[in-house]
């Protein structure tokens, strides 16, 4: 099951937040699908915690969980995070040209460099 993100960047900056909730989506990336289970030995916070943490995560669609049989798994859903990207995507091309214009700079000031 695929949903799109229908969140606000701010959302989304505001559950990620959280460093417990950003490990557990470091987890999910690296490893894929994951139960309850692998997640809370992954991390240093209860089951129940990161039940919770979870529950924050799928509430603004960067996780979905669905049953394996019947163990529920959890997956990152990372086209969750466009609307962030699209917020970030200025800024980092305004930083990329000023970036460049200090290399094209210092170049012209040590050539041999």
């Amino acid at each position: 099951m695929y949903l799109m993100a229908v969140n606000s960047p701010m959302d989304i900056f505001q559950v990620l937040s959280d460093p417990h909730r950003r490990r557990l989506i470091s987890l999910l990336k690296q490893d894929g699908s994951m139960s309850l289970k692998a997640l809370s030995e992954g991390t240093d916070i209860s089951r129940q915690a990161v039940t919770k943490h979870l529950n924050k995560l799928i509430q603004v669609k960067l996780v979905y969980a669905e049953f394996q049989g019947r163990v529920k798994v959890h997956t990152l859903n990372d086209q969750a995070l466009l609307p962030v990207y699209q917020w970030l995507s200025p800024f980092a091309r305004q930083w990329q040209h000023r970036l460049d214009n200090l290399d094209e700079f210092l170049n012209q000031e040590n050539p041999n460099e």
